[in-house]
């Protein structure tokens, strides 16, 4: 990957008399890494105004074809600007359905007048689940982007 796509990196790696991770000194590098998170970063905010326009279902099939179309395009690149665009299509799919899947759960388990049928440990499992799930990411690829 790294020999097809960022050669310097690679060649300033094998140069390097000090730690590997201090040579990845790159602004293309760090353009692909961050398309994904900033793509899922604004689809995240518009999720929910397209989920009142379209529906719950809708934007779960379009997240999920967001993120196939991005990983077809990330296995046929043949350039960087073919990598970076898949990364942002798998941002965008990602972005989509993690912002529709606790409302999916939680919405099938709500009646459609508008009373809960929740139990309130289901909640519970739920929102622990969330916090896990976030603290989680966030003491482990989250904070990759800055190193």
């Amino acid at each position: 990957f790294l020999e097809e796509f960022f050669p310097g990196v690679l060649r300033r790696m094998a140069a390097a008399r000090r730690d590997q991770y201090c040579v990845y000194d790159s602004h293309v590098l760090t353009a692909f890494t961050s398309s994904l998170y900033l793509a899922g970063l604004v689809a995240s905010l518009a999720a929910g105004r397209v989920t009142r326009a379209v529906g719950r279902q809708a934007v779960m099939l379009a997240g999920g074809a967001f993120f196939f179309a991005g990983a077809a395009v990330n296995a046929a690149a043949v350039n960087i600007a073919m990598l970076i665009v898949g990364r942002m299509l798998l941002g965008f799919g990602i972005g989509f359905t993690n912002q529709v899947a606790v409302a999916w759960i939680m919405g099938s388990q709500i009646g459609r007048d508008g009373e809960s049928a929740m139990a309130r440990k289901y909640s519970v499992a739920v929102l622990a689940l969330t916090c896990v799930f976030s603290a989680s990411f966030g003491w482990s690829w989250g904070p990759l982007t800055w190193v």
